[in-house]
């Protein structure tokens, strides 16, 4: 009679120790919700990182991104990002996108059991009961097109199935967010032309990196909803062109698109973008490049005196901020790992970590069909969307 007393109080104290210090072979509820639902990351920069080097991406890298990593985090579907530099135009920036589209391909050729090629919806649900992990595309920045609307149904039949129209620069398509250069207010005309033909062949539009008054016009011209795969809130940064105001993520939300939160650490909250913004800068004044030995030498000395911090928590933050503005059905992952190097949250530092974060979420009090909806599904809903107007 006694025991039962004390039974209740035992296994609260054992179940709370086990929340914080599982058992080896174990798996905590945020770990079995990973492997079970569909995880889908719209944003991934593994294609430019490796161009050229010789790397076995079915084992534990020094990346963000690899099978192993991938495996270990319930990653079921990262769309490779086939990033193509500001500096890069014409033929030059055409035969870039063509090269690391050939990369992604001999990717899933070389690992047939661990990698596939996902052209479609479909194709994801279908390889998600397999251990593949599904690898469709999206070309981050419109100028490998080369101002000639036929090379869309090219890249379309190579696989990609969303353009970032542009990148750091305002190029033939639209302006971008980050150039003080603003040439065509919007779209240009070889722009509108674009958006129509993305609807008609079912590509979908990315809003990341694309100046205000180009998401207002795309809003305006677009049948199918639009995506931005890697940008986060502005309402924690108003002083970071990259992030997204409020104003434009309920309007993104009114035509049934959606917002991939990007988990990099200046997207996050205020100091940590201002002292981004500062860097690069000084990066600019002093004429550097991030990835050579005085760019980086040059950041890890700033870094020192002026931090560019987050941690999982803030991510989460901005996912409760969309949700709580326009619903759950708008908003997922768009980590942009591999593109944003060593600037990541504690606790989200590469490809593996996305149970800490649905973690989080579950402390948050997010049903398991919220999650389920946040991992993957509202992003294919948004992709099924674009497939069907182009039908």
């Amino acid at each position: 009679m006694l025991m039962n007393l004390f039974i209740p109080g035992i296994l609260a104290v054992l179940f709370s120790f086990l929340n914080y210090h599982p058992i080896p072979g174990f798996k905590s509820k945020a770990e079995k919700l990973a492997q079970n639902f569909i995880v889908l990351d719209s944003h991934i920069d593994l294609p430019d990182r490796i161009l050229g080097r010789t790397n076995n991406m079915s084992i534990w890298t020094e990346g963000q991104f690899d099978y192993e990593k991938a495996s270990s985090g319930g990653l079921n579907v990262a769309f490779m990002s086939i990033y193509v530099s500001s500096s890069k135009n014409g033929h030059d920036a055409y035969n870039h996108a063509n090269d690391l589209i050939d990369l992604v391909e001999k990717i899933c050729r070389s690992y047939p059991y661990e990698f596939a090629h996902a052209y479609d919806v479909a194709d994801v649900r279908t390889q998600f009961h397999s251990d593949r992990i599904s690898l469709p595309m999206g070309m981050e920045n419109g100028s490998p097109l080369n101002g000639d609307l036929n090379n869309l149904e090219h890249f379309y039949n190579r696989g990609i199935r969303y353009i970032t129209l542009s990148h750091f620069k305002s190029n033939d398509i639209c302006d971008s967010s980050t150039d003080p250069e603003q040439p065509h207010n919007g779209l240009s005309e070889f722009g509108e032309k674009v958006v129509r033909r993305m609807n008609e062949l079912g590509i979908m539009i990315d809003v990341s990196h694309v100046s205000d008054a180009t998401i207002e016009h795309v809003l305006e011209l677009s049948y199918a909803p639009v995506i931005a795969s890697h940008s986060s809130c502005k309402n924690f940064t108003p002083e970071f062109s990259r992030n997204i105001s409020n104003d434009l993520i309920e309007r993104i939300a009114e035509k049934e698109g959606i917002i991939m939160v990007n988990f990099g650490n200046m997207f996050q909250n205020h100091e940590a973008s201002t002292n981004f913004n500062k860097m690069r800068q000084g990066l600019d004044e002093k004429q550097l490049e991030p990835g050579t030995v005085e760019g980086d030498e040059f950041m890890e000395q700033f870094r020192k005196e002026y931090p560019i911090e987050a941690d999982i928590k803030e991510v989460a933050n901005h996912i409760d901020h969309i949700v709580e503005l326009v619903g759950i059905d708008h908003v997922g992952f768009g980590s942009d790992f591999d593109g944003i190097g060593s600037f990541v949250p504690k606790g989200l530092e590469d490809v593996s970590k996305y149970p800490n974060l649905i973690d989080e979420l579950l402390k948050r009090d997010y049903s398991n069909e919220d999650i389920k909806k946040i991992c993957g599904e509202n992003f294919l809903r948004v992709w099924k969307a674009v497939e069907e107007v182009a039908h």
